[in-house]
């Protein structure tokens, strides 16, 4: 299912897989495909593959995004590894230091207690959608 298309960025951003876990973006002027999705072995991962030239490669990709292109490399050495608040001096999950960070950007989050439910959402909700 197609859920974004940025033309600025010249991507396209697709959600599919069980409980709609699985992201795929498709940088369609570089070849480069981006899969999000949870390993049964390694959990949350990230890979970027470089040169898909053809449908036939990308495809696969779609059917399968765990599969192994030769063309891949990791952003971070963990996907589980969260990142730590520097006002907090805590660590938090990815949805949460997003939202933290529109929150204090916006002017929206005014106080610890709005920034320590929002902490709270988030955690619970990547929990249930990375650990079904």
């Amino acid at each position: 299912e197609e859920i974004t298309l940025n033309i600025h960025s010249r991507v396209i951003g697709f959600r599919g897989g069980p409980a709609q876990s699985t992201r795929i973006n498709v940088f369609y002027t570089t070849g480069t495909v981006g899969t999000c999705l949870n390993h049964p072995k390694h959990g949350k991962t990230q890979l970027f593959r470089k040169g898909i030239s053809n449908l036939h490669e990308l495809e696969a990709i779609f059917e399968n995004p765990r599969i192994h292109t030769n063309a891949g490399y990791y952003t971070r050495k963990s996907i589980r590894q969260p990142w730590k608040d520097a006002e907090t001096n805590m660590y938090l999950v990815d949805s949460a230091q997003r939202w933290i960070y529109v929150g204090n950007a916006t002017g929206l989050v005014k106080n610890e207690r709005e920034r320590n439910v929002i902490t709270c959402i988030c955690t619970l909700w990547d929990s249930l959608i990375w650990n079904p």
